[in-house]
């Protein structure tokens, strides 16, 4: 799965603030991504 620059960047964002915040919960079971039929 490829990610937009977009995608990319909020995912960075979001590392950094739980870095930031001592987010010790923020491990790959938490997030998820949409996918549409075709697989975007």
């Amino acid at each position: 799965m490829r990610l937009s620059e977009l995608d990319c960047e909020e995912v960075f964002r979001r590392m950094v603030f739980n870095t930031w915040a001592n987010n010790t919960d923020d491990h790959y079971i938490n997030f998820s991504f949409i996918m549409d039929e075709q697989g975007r």
